[in-house]
């Protein structure tokens, strides 16, 4: 199945607010009102009172592979680190991954632990200039080599939330590589969040609209400081050529950083989800979140500042046999700007 681009996506919503202001019995414009139309009995035939009952609420993690894209643009550097004192800066870096998941315990009647291998990685990113191209590729293959292999540990949900992630692989046995370790587990969270959406009760995959707040996936990632602040995305599942669709838009003020440096982002979020009504669980999401930074951020500068960027999208791996191109690790040059020994930056949303 195609993903579908949240940059087209058809989301009006204007015409509602206007449309709950205006009265619906002809006197708008100062007529008489419409005689209401008699009130027709139903049968009991005539009434759906069906509710669909999932055997297994956490099937999406029981023996599952999953292709993910995701890119990522911050507005502090990131400093990717190797084991020997080098490292580099970076404010744009791109993942692509395959992972496998399995259950692993069952923690609560409503959550369960779940284990997800890392089973290919592929990461581009781009470095300052004042960094050495060749170290910048040597902590890229060490970065690619960690990873590879290690597995994520998640906590999830009945009701679709991802409330914990932990990474599991690569070693902590100093300072240096406990810092590399947590940088490690931000980058692959950006690559988790995106399984992130509350549904509502009972799994209800009806036609409709709900409301959630403070999603993870309305957060910044930071090793100084955990995202905070307040969000809401706004839902609506409607059958689209015979798919569970769900298309989302989302406001929210985040705040990270630190007392020396902060930020305030005003966050604007849009995608669309599919999901699978006959096992209760999404197959593939695309999503894209852009955070501006407002006049009081420590990140603005006269009232222009680094903005937060994160596209994405999932989707189940259906055949056992299919191994998408995650594509190589590397370094690349900025967008628009050609470089004599690095290659160009290839957007997510190409």
């Amino acid at each position: 199945m195609r993903f579908i681009t949240p940059l087209l996506l058809c989301l009006a919503t204007a015409t509602s607010a206007y449309a709950q202001d205006t009265p619906t019995d002809g006197t708008a414009d100062g007529g008489e009102p419409t005689p209401a139309a008699p009130a027709t009995a139903l049968e009991d035939d005539d009434i759906d009172y069906s509710i669909t009952v999932y055997d297994d609420m956490f099937a999406r993690w029981d023996g599952t592979r999953w292709f993910v894209a995701t890119e990522v643009t911050v507005p502090d550097p990131v400093v990717f680190q190797a084991r020997n004192n080098w490292e580099f800066r970076s404010t744009k870096y791109q993942v692509r991954t395959i992972i496998a998941c399995e259950k692993d315990w069952r923690r609560s009647r409503r959550r369960f632990e779940v284990d997800c291998t890392i089973e290919d990685f592929g990461m581009q990113s781009i470095a300052q200039d004042r960094d050495n191209p060749a170290r910048v590729q040597q902590i890229l293959d060490e970065i690619d080599t960690a990873l590879s292999g290690s597995y994520l540990q998640l906590s999830v949900r009945d009701d679709g939330r991802v409330v914990g992630i932990d990474l599991e692989g690569p070693t902590k046995r100093n300072n240096r590589e406990d810092v590399i370790h947590e940088t490690l587990r931000l980058v692959m969270s950006r690559v988790i969040v995106g399984y992130d959406m509350r549904l509502r009760k009972f799994k209800d995959l009806s036609e409709g609209v709900w409301v959630e707040y403070n999603s993870s996936l309305m957060s910044i990632p930071s090793l100084d400081a955990s995202s905070r602040g307040t969000s809401t995305l706004v839902h609506k599942l409607e059958m689209l050529e015979g798919h569970a669709t769900v298309e989302s838009r989302g406001r929210g003020l985040i705040a990270t950083g630190n007392d020396q440096v902060f930020g305030y982002f005003d966050t604007d979020y849009s995608g669309v989800a599919v999901y699978d009504r006959v096992e209760g669980f999404m197959t593939e999401r695309v999503w894209a979140l852009r955070g501006i930074p407002t006049a009081s951020s420590t990140f603005s500068t006269f009232g222009v500042g680094n903005e937060y960027h994160h596209v994405g999208r999932l989707r189940i791996i259906q055949d056992e046999n299919e191994i998408p191109e995650v594509g190589p690790t590397r370094q690349c040059s900025p967008p628009g700007i050609q470089h004599a020994l690095l290659p160009a930056w290839l957007p997510l949303e190409d």
